[in-house]
């Protein structure tokens, strides 16, 4: 039985746990006494299962921070041998499977202290972001803003 169905069959149960009488039936007591058992128990696999799921993803942030600093690592290889090449090779080389050779190009070279006077090349980034934690602290305070509005919700607490 799922979960959503437990439910509606406790509501079934609560409406006719009196007979006509006016009695408590125990069969119906019963019956509501093992679908909670059963809830729970369903409730607690299903928080056992995200618990797992939260590991998992632990573990895989940690192999991926491991992964990005090998990555990098092999990067900082591959940019000192490519500078290495580039500072002790005089002509075009190559063999049956590469051709290694040098372009010229020209490349901008920014020294802050001396451009950030000359306004004209100085390109500014405003960003606006909304202050959440402000807005709610003036909210509690009584203000009204529209369209914002604070809202209660729950958090699951897995330990």
């Amino acid at each position: 039985m799922k979960i959503y169905e437990i439910d509606e069959e406790l509501r079934k149960l609560f409406e006719g746990v009196t007979n006509a009488m006016g009695d408590v039936d125990d069969v119906i007591i019963n019956r509501i006494n093992d679908l909670v058992m059963e809830k729970d128990a369903k409730l607690l696999a299903l928080a056992k299962y995200i618990k797992e799921q939260k590991a998992e993803v632990i573990a895989m942030k940690g192999a991926e921070k491991d992964i990005a600093t090998r990555r990098k690592r092999i990067e900082k290889r591959v940019e000192s041998a490519s500078e290495y090449i580039l500072e002790v090779m005089d002509n075009k080389i190559s063999d049956s499977c590469i051709s290694v050779s040098k372009r010229k190009s020209e490349v901008v070279v920014i020294d802050e202290d001396t451009v950030s006077g000359n306004i004209e090349f100085v390109n500014e980034k405003v960003v606006r972001t909304i202050d959440k934690v402000g807005l709610k602290a003036a909210m509690k305070g009584g203000e009204h803003f529209g369209g914002v509005r604070l809202e209660e919700r729950y958090s699951l607490q897995i330990k």
